[in-house]
């Protein structure tokens, strides 16, 4: 059977085969920890918002083949010149076959047009397909496309992991309590005691 491969803006019609992707096991997902994805509802609310316009922030490219849904990828715009991948997501079965490929091409053709940078953060197992699509690693789980060459010696924004983030609460809450232990054990803190 030849392929019939098609990207396209989501469209209403897709809101089942979307919501059954974003809450299946598979989810294979950029720029959302596991732990933080939101709930399937903040999803459709999102989703909806895409849909009918009300969202005009984000924009969700679906990918197809011969009409199956193959996968799809959320893109906003948090700058003038940068473009933010929040999810990119090809079902499992369909990994390895080339979608992502055809689907990170759009993107990069959409932000070429758009004069853009691509950023995102990728804290799954897909880091080498993203360096294969010439993404750098700028930071820790932060990847960034360059929209020039030249561009590529810029310092690039960051998106740091929340993983990233929830590591150094948890470290500058560590110091606080050493921190707090040792005033009690000072002698200052003996004086006070006595006053």
């Amino acid at each position: 059977m030849k392929r019939k491969i098609s990207i396209r803006q989501i469209q209403a019609e897709d809101k089942g085969n979307y919501l059954k992707l974003f809450n299946s096991e598979d989810f294979g997902c950029v720029g959302i920890n596991s732990d933080l994805k939101p709930s399937i509802y903040e999803e459709e609310r999102i989703l909806t918002g895409v849909i009918d316009g009300t969202i005009l922030s984000t924009r969700i490219l679906v990918i197809e083949d011969n009409n199956e849904f193959i996968g799809y990828a959320s893109i906003s715009r948090p700058s003038e010149h940068s473009f933010h991948i929040g999810q990119f997501v090809i079902r499992k079965d369909k990994q390895r076959k080339g979608y992502g490929k055809l689907l990170m091409n759009e993107i990069k053709e959409y932000a070429l047009a758009e004069d853009c940078d691509i950023k995102l953060e990728c804290i799954s197992n897909a880091t080498t397909f993203f360096e294969k699509q010439g993404f750098t690693n700028v930071f820790s789980s932060s990847y960034t496309y360059p929209r020039k060459k030249a561009l590529l010696r810029r310092k690039a924004t960051l998106f740091p992991s929340y993983d990233l983030i929830r590591q150094e609460k948890d470290e500058k809450s560590a110091q606080e309590i050493k921190s707090f232990q040792k005033f009690l054990e000072s002698p200052l803190f003996k004086e006070i005691m006595k006053l």
